[in-house]
């Protein structure tokens, strides 16, 4: 919006931040050059997610979350689910290149998706697993 000439709101900009330090992500809404709306996003958690997590790490597993996210909102998604590396503001071929660079350091990868976004990643990956909802 600003690089279109819309000036955001000092409110809004520290509603936005607080926002993502819950993991909720913002869409803003702009009509005849003004912000009019923001509207927060937020993924539900699926119940085993943390167990899972913590199985693979009590395996020996390195987990990373790849995520188009916001840095904040990818970070706290993280923390949830027990801590974690965090890569995120990542457009869909960085997140095969990340994927690309795991196993030109010999690991095998298995990538879980859910959308388009992850689908050149899944296909590098050793494993891909797809998901019809987070």
């Amino acid at each position: 919006l600003q690089a279109s000439g819309v000036s955001l709101p000092n409110d809004f900009v520290q509603m936005e931040a607080e926002k993502a330090q819950q993991a909720q992500t913002s869409v803003w809404v702009a009509q005849d050059q003004q912000v009019v709306a923001i509207l927060f996003l937020e993924d539900e958690l699926r119940e085993d997610a943390i167990e899972m997590i913590a199985r693979l790490k009590a395996r020996g597993k390195r987990v990373t979350l790849l995520s188009g996210d916001r840095q904040a909102v990818a970070e706290t998604v993280a923390e949830k689910l027990g801590g974690m590396s965090v890569h995120a503001e990542v457009l869909p071929e960085q997140k095969h290149e990340a994927i690309q660079a795991y196993q030109k350091d010999g690991e095998l990868v298995a990538m879980v998706g859910d959308g388009i976004n992850d689908a050149p990643a899944m296909a590098r990956a050793n494993v891909s697993i797809a998901l019809g909802s987070g």
